[in-house]
């Protein structure tokens, strides 16, 4: 995915080089963004209870 359009960004006279660290650190972003969405979505949608149990004596 990220190699695809890589080669041709040389042909707009940009260094490849620097368009696939940009790339690269856009699709981080992304990647870290919905992780963390993720994350507080389950957290949201978890049930925590407490549980009591009767000491027997």
């Amino acid at each position: 995915m990220l190699k695809d359009g890589i080669g041709l960004r040389a042909y707009g006279q940009k260094d490849p080089l620097i368009e696939y660290k940009r790339e690269a650190y856009d699709l981080f972003n992304t990647m870290m963004h919905e992780i963390q969405g993720d994350t507080v979505k389950y957290l949201f949608r978890t049930k925590f209870g407490i549980q009591f149990v009767a000491e027997e004596g």
